[in-house]
């Protein structure tokens, strides 16, 4: 009889495409194995869907933050936010707050960002 100990759990489950990944990335965070839900979510992000996307970001966001990996959790925060998880900016300010280097780095990926897409961030008030 198989363990039930989460370690094999990767062996035992046959996932074919990412919204199987992130329902298995979802058990394995409710089970507290954060490492696993990670790996689990680095598969689901292979997928196309938006949503799944947006959804796997934002869970990846947290399984970082019990993993006690604050910048790895930022960055994944921020690109939940970009994927239009707004309430994840919350989670960004937080981690951002008391590390100048991290927030550094966002500033610098935030105007990059809206380089990008012709938008200067400002809504419009060019003056």
């Amino acid at each position: 009889m198989p363990s039930s100990n989460s370690q094999t759990l990767p062996r035992l489950v046959v996932v074919a495409d990412a919204h199987s990944w992130l329902y298995c990335a979802r058990g394995l965070y409710k089970a507290q194995d954060y490492g696993l839900a990670v790996q689990a979510l680095s598969f689901a992000l292979r997928g196309s869907d938006a949503s799944i996307t947006r959804d796997a970001y934002h869970l990846m966001g947290f399984c970082l933050v019990k993993l006690k990996q604050p910048r790895s959790a930022g960055r994944v925060f921020h690109e939940s936010v970009r994927h239009g998880t707004e309430s994840d900016w919350q989670m960004l300010v937080e981690l951002v707050a008391g590390d100048e280097e991290l927030s550094s780095e966002f500033r610098a990926h935030q105007r990059a960002f809206y380089e990008d897409d012709g938008d200067d961030g400002d809504d419009g008030n060019d003056n």
